[in-house]
C-alpha cells in the first residue's frame, strides 16, 4: 500500500490522497504515520532512487542524438516520425516480455535503433521501388529524391551498425525476443488489443511480412 502512495506521488498529475488511501485500500488497518513511516524506509532502502532510467529511455536518447546529426527534408521527417513509431511500438512489446537481468541495456538499446531503422528503410525501400519501374534486373529510379532518400537512410544505418557494440549472442536475442513477442500478438496469444488500436500500420500484412522477412534472414547470418 505505501508502495502504491509512492508510485502515485511519481506518476500521478494528483497524488492519492493519504486519507482516501487510509480508508479505502487500508480499510483503516493502518495509520497515516505508519504509512509515513514506511515510505520514510522504503525511500531510504531505495537510496531514492524511484526513477531509474531503462532500455526505452535509453533508445530514445539513441535515436535523438542519431537524428540530429541529420537535416532531413519534410519527406524524410515523415520517414524519421515513422521510425520514432516503430521504437515507441517496440518498447511497448517490451512491456510484454522478462528481459534476463544479464543483458546490457545499452547493446540492448543499439539493437532496438537498428531494427526500427532497418525496417522502415526497407518498407520505404519496397514502396519507392513499387512507385519505379523495373526493367530486367535493373531499377530504374525516375525521382532524384527517392534516390538521395535511399541513400540517405542506409548511411544512417551503416552509421548505426557500426556503432552498434558487436555482440551476436544478445542481437540475437532481442531478434527472437522482438520476433515471438510481436507473433504472439498477430496470433491473439496474448491481449494486444491497445496495440492494434494504437499502432494500426504495423499489424497489416505487408509491414508483417517485412519484420519476418527482416528477422528470418538474420537467422542465416
Amino acid at each position: 500500500m505505501t508502495c502504491m502512495f509512492i508510485c502515485s506521488k511519481v506518476e500521478d498529475v494528483s497524488a492519492i490522497d493519504i486519507d482516501e488511501l487510509v480508508m479505502r485500500a487500508g480499510h483503516m488497518k493502518y495509520t497515516k504515520q505508519q504509512i509515513i513511516v514506511k515510505e520514510v524506509e522504503i525511500l531510504h532502502t531505495l537510496d531514492f532512487k524511484i526513477m531509474m532510467p531503462c532500455i526505452c529511455d535509453d533508445v530514445q536518447s539513441e535515436f535523438y542524438n542519431t537524428v540530429y546529426m541529420y537535416h532531413f527534408s519534410d519527406i524524410e521527417l515523415s520517414i524519421i516520425h515513422e521510425v520514432a513509431k516503430f521504437i515507441d511500438f517496440q518498447c511497448m512489446l517490451l512491456q510484454y516480455s522478462s528481459l534476463a537481468p544479464n543483458l546490457d541495456d545499452k547493446v540492448f538499446s543499439k539493437q532496438l535503433l537498428k531494427y526500427a531503422f532497418e525496417i522502415i528503410s526497407i518498407k520505404t525501400l519496397n514502396i519507392i521501388i513499387a512507385n519505379n519501374l523495373i526493367d530486367g534486373n535493373k531499377l530504374w529510379i525516375h525521382k532524384k529524391q527517392d534516390l538521395l532518400i535511399i541513400k540517405k537512410f542506409f548511411s544512417i544505418l551503416n552509421y548505426i551498425e557500426y556503432k552498434a557494440e558487436k555482440n551476436e549472442q544478445k542481437e540475437s536475442s532481442l531478434q527472437d525476443l522482438m520476433y515471438q513477442l510481436y507473433n504472439d500478438i498477430e496470433i491473439e496469444k496474448i491481449n494486444g488489443k491497445h496495440l492494434r488500436k494504437l499502432y494500426p500500420s504495423l499489424f497489416k500484412v505487408e509491414m508483417s511480412d517485412i519484420i519476418k522477412e527482416i528477422f528470418q534472414k538474420k537467422r542465416y547470418y
